[in-house]
């Protein structure tokens, strides 16, 4: 069975001495150490998904309790491996120290 996703997990925003970016940010992924293997994870798709209290959806009627925010990987942050990563939605400050998962696809030829 092939592995489809390595978890990550959520820094922080980036920031400036008084300044934070909620658009960027920043996440930490297994095994990657440096900037160099950063490089391979440009790209690929992040998806962070969290627990709520049971909805009803009203179109279809089904009862949903998980959401999942997706993002992109967009460049590496500093020489450590973390990278920087845009989200469709800015994440909640709940996120910070949760893990997310990293899909290995889409592939860059």
């Amino acid at each position: 069975m092939s592995r489809l996703h390595l978890p990550a997990v959520l820094l922080g925003f980036q920031r400036s001495k008084s300044n934070q970016y909620p658009n960027n940010a920043l996440l930490n992924i297994d095994g990657v150490k440096d900037r160099d293997a950063a490089k391979y994870y440009l790209g690929k798709t992040v998806l962070f998904a969290y627990r709520v209290k049971k909805t009803k959806d009203a179109t279809t009627g089904e009862t949903k309790s998980l959401r999942i925010i997706r993002g992109k990987i967009t460049r590496a942050h500093g020489n450590a491996g973390v990278v920087r990563a845009r989200f469709v939605h800015n994440l909640p400050p709940h996120a910070f120290g949760s893990v997310c998962r990293v899909m290995l696809y889409p592939q860059r030829s």
